[in-house]
């Protein structure tokens, strides 16, 4: 408090002398004030403004700026403690974007790019995706490791996540549009893969035997390459029970956002089917 009606003292003494300069150069110029009255309310000018600018100083030292704008978490001091140089006294996250660090085998360097699409997930929000993109790539391989850091961007518009949140992530190479197939629907015999599709019959549908060609596999899904079509209901619970030929109702179509056991809430009248997609 006193160092503030200090401050409002120097920028009034400061005012004061300013005018009294200006009056006393308006009379030097007329040629009715001798120029050591100028010369002496000059220098009581540049005093006075380094009065002011001491006692600034003294209130900067207070004082803490943030040098950028974000959301402050809990302090870590009372009112009246003793801060010392290196003292925590709360924290400042800028959360509109975070930045992931993660290390990555060095078998994968060769597919590592700036701006690569990068996925993200967290048990937190469950089954929800954050995207992203490769912003920066160490320079060196961990010797102990074997493997390279990479930073991950990920805009946060939503403020959902938090610094310190554990995440899973997915690099995506040559991303492109493909058929996938929920790996529980597949039939091997050999090497060889086959699907049960249930195909439209009249009024219903039957149930229709076909080989497939798959391609890379994720967990739970496997791209198909050759043997299907996008829209086409294949059976992906019960495959053992039904057999080529045979009349199936489709009681529920699973695109991938559910499980089976939220879209089967009664017991099955009929075989259940999920699309290729």
């Amino acid at each position: 408090v006193e160092e503030h009606a200090l401050l409002t003292e120097g920028r009034a003494t400061v005012g004061e002398a300013e005018r009294q300069y200006r009056r006393v150069q308006s009379l030097a110029t007329q040629g009715t004030a001798a120029k050591s009255l100028l010369d002496e309310r000059g220098r009581e000018w540049e005093t006075a403004r380094a009065r002011l600018a001491a006692i600034e100083s003294r209130l900067s030292d207070r004082l803490i700026k943030a040098p950028f704008s974000g959301v402050v978490g809990l302090r870590n001091i009372s009112v009246g403690a003793l801060v010392e140089p290196g003292d925590l006294i709360t924290s400042l996250d800028d959360d509109s974007v975070m930045k992931l660090d993660l290390a990555v085998p060095s078998l994968f360097v060769p597919s590592l790019a700036l701006g690569m699409p990068v996925v993200a997930v967290t048990r937190a929000y469950g089954e929800r995706t954050f995207e992203g993109r490769l912003g920066s790539i160490d320079s060196r391989v961990d010797e102990v490791t074997r493997s390279i850091k990479v930073r991950v961007i990920l805009p946060n518009t939503e403020r959902l996540l938090k610094p310190g949140m554990l995440m899973q992530v997915t690099l995506r190479k040559d991303a492109r549009k493909t058929l996938v197939l929920p790996e529980a629907a597949l039939m091997p015999q050999g090497r060889e893969q086959f699907v049960m599709v249930a195909v439209p019959d009249g009024p219903g549908h039957k149930v229709e035997r076909r080989q497939i060609r798959i391609g890379s596999r994720r967990p739970g899904e496997v791209e198909v390459l050759d043997g299907l079509q996008e829209g086409e209901l294949v059976v992906t619970h019960g495959t053992m029970r039904v057999r080529p030929g045979q009349a199936v109702g489709v009681r529920a179509i699973s695109d991938g956002s559910e499980s089976l056991a939220e879209l089967l809430k009664s017991p099955p009248a009929a075989q259940e089917a999920g699309s290729a997609k």
